[in-house]
């Protein structure tokens, strides 16, 4: 990701409508009953594209990894997320989510599936990763 700018959003019953014209929320607004401060983050894609990520979309996409169906090297990536998630409480504060893990529920947020490796799952057992898992000569002929 490149560009990362953090920002403060308004979420619950009709927050847009405490957007100034330039689609600010001022920040000494008065939250109506029901809505509450939240944050988005707005960020390049490694295609160089404009994209946004908010809170409740991180949640959805951690609930899609946590609770869905996941094979392969795909699924072996999200074993350590859903380890963590399914872990009491007291457990999960001594433990902490790696950056590629982190990174694969944003991606799963923003795309529904992970798009791109992050730098440590770029060489698994010494071979490198194509960004769907595979190793990147899996295809090359046997010497």
């Amino acid at each position: 990701m490149g560009d990362v700018r953090w920002g403060r959003t308004v979420i619950g019953a009709e927050a847009a409508h405490l957007q100034d014209l330039d689609g600010v929320i001022p920040e000494d607004s008065i939250l109506a009953p029901g809505q509450r401060w939240s944050w988005t983050v707005s960020f390049s894609d490694p295609a160089g594209a404009e994209k946004a990520l908010t809170h409740e979309q991180v949640l959805d996409g951690l609930a899609r990894v946590v609770h869905g169906e996941h094979e392969g090297p795909e699924g072996w990536f999200l074993l350590g997320v859903r380890n963590w998630f399914t872990q009491p409480s007291d457990t999960r504060r001594t433990q902490s989510l790696t950056a590629s893990q982190s990174s694969r529920v944003c991606q799963f947020a923003r795309y529904g599936r992970t798009v791109f490796p992050a730098e440590e799952e770029k060489s698994l057992f010494g071979r490198e990763q194509d960004a769907d898992g595979t190793p990147a000569d899996a295809d090359a002929p046997a010497e």
